[in-house]
């Protein structure tokens, strides 16, 4: 054998013996970042508060969209990410169905990641916190028949209490979430321009705890308190506002069929509306 073999087979052996050291390393430290990621979670609750907050956050800024957070899947990994995901789901003929999924991932409690998948028919653009502008809202129901069930988030003609809002029940509306005043809403509503998500809170299904006003602030003061949110929604000037003042219901998402939408327009108990859903 010649010199020039023997050391590419000499090459060729420290090649290989370099690669199995590698994966020896790395094999023997992955269990223990695991470990180390795990722990990190699981000290003060770190796992269980990026989720509430997101869950919070969620309840608080989608209209028509909530996420199902009693079945939550969580994945963390040995370089400190936190994975987890849930059902979305909405609200037809009062029963929920599951029309989409939400996965993010946190790393050191940072969000580095977040995916909307959606089904039909419900639109795949689906965004997340959903913003309002002054832009989207219409006035007619030209496009929607009289037997056509819609769901849509409409203004009302004035702020109501939780207990007035009977007046859209007798009228067959469904009220499904609730748009609280906070002080700020006057300025979104005018504007043309994204400033930031509506927030009110859910009336149907299971957030948190239970579906009342008592919920909303537990929700809107945990956001407050986490200063790593990533979306600024106001949480902390909001949260003065309605604590000062009360919670007053200025709009809400209505599940009613085209007849009975057109019928509030014309009794002046709301005033525009965006189309969120529409039975074909």
């Amino acid at each position: 054998m010649d010199t020039q073999k023997m050391i590419l087979q000499a090459k060729q052996r420290a090649k290989w013996n370099t690669i199995i050291i590698l994966l020896t390393i790395i094999l023997s430290v992955t269990p223990i970042f695991y470990t180390l990621s795990v722990t990190y979670y699981a000290t003060n609750d770190r796992a269980n508060e990026a989720i509430a907050r997101t869950t919070a956050l969620y309840a608080l800024t989608d209209p028509a969209i909530k996420m199902d957070s009693t079945f939550v899947k969580t994945k963390i990994s040995p370089l400190f990410n936190l994975t987890f995901e849930a059902a979305l789901q909405e609200q037809y003929a009062g029963e929920n169905y599951t029309v989409g999924s939400y996965e993010a991932t946190y790393g050191f409690m940072q969000k580095t990641s977040e995916q909307i998948d959606m089904r039909a028919p419900t639109p795949t653009d689906e965004k997340f916190p959903k913003y309002f502008t002054n832009t989207d809202f219409q006035h007619g129901t030209k496009t929607i028949q009289p037997d056509q069930q819609v769901t849509v988030f409409a203004l009302f003609d004035k702020n109501y209490t939780v207990n007035e809002l009977d007046i859209f029940l007798r009228r067959n509306a469904l009220v499904m979430w609730n748009a609280v005043n906070t002080g700020v809403e006057k300025q979104i509503l005018t504007s043309t321009k994204e400033t930031y998500p509506l927030i009110g809170y859910p009336t149907t299904g299971v957030v948190m705890e239970r579906n009342t006003e008592s919920a909303f602030l537990k929700q809107l003061e945990l956001l407050t308190e986490l200063p790593t949110q990533p979306y600024d929604i106001g949480a902390k000037k909001r949260l003065a506002y309605v604590k000062k003042y009360g919670i007053s219901i200025y709009g809400a998402t209505l599940s009613l069929s085209g007849e009975t939408l057109n019928q509030l327009l014309d009794d002046h108990l709301i005033r525009n509306f965006v189309i969120l859903r529409e039975e074909l």
